[in-house]
């Protein structure tokens, strides 16, 4: 008497095991490749994973994901903002704003118009913070060519 459930190609656990130790080698595989590409020191991995923690922790702080971050241009406002956004003027703060929108919110591309009044605004604010530490720090000798008299001299000058 044959066993009703051998014919039966769903009860035939001959081919289930076949295919179940295939998966299982394609699996190994997998993670021998896998180990091949990973880091040997699991410190490495640990200050990895702390990193892309910490990354993923100052996205969040901004508004953004980690993916945002990849963007060059969304990178780039970020960095702005972060950097030299107190030192930008109202209308230049406007101007980034607007950018922001269109490039964070509508997901376009800045041009090279939009790039080039980037980059002249930051000069213009490098160049007002400059002027402004300058003012601050008035004790910097200038490049006086004049001779200048000693100040324990008592004698006048036309002796």
């Amino acid at each position: 008497m044959t066993n009703k459930y051998h014919m039966d190609p769903i009860n035939d656990w001959s081919k289930t095991t076949r295919n179940l130790s295939r998966m299982s080698q394609r699996a190994d595989n997998k993670r021998r490749s896998w180990e091949k590409t990973a880091w040997r020191n699991p410190q490495h991995r640990a200050l990895d994973t702390e990193q892309e923690q910490l990354v993923g922790y100052w996205a969040a702080s901004k508004g953004v994901t980690r993916q945002d971050i990849q963007n060059p241009d969304i990178a780039l406002l970020l960095r702005i903002r972060e950097d030299i956004f107190d030192m930008l003027d109202r209308s230049q703060q406007a101007r980034w704003g607007a950018y922001w929108g269109q490039v964070f919110g509508q997901r376009r591309k800045l041009s090279k118009k939009k790039l080039q009044h980037l980059e002249t605004d930051i000069l213009k604010a490098q160049a007002r913070h400059k002027i402004k530490q300058n003012r601050q720090n008035p004790e910097k000798e200038t490049d006086d060519m004049t001779v200048k008299q000693s100040p324990l001299d008592d004698s006048p000058p036309w002796d």
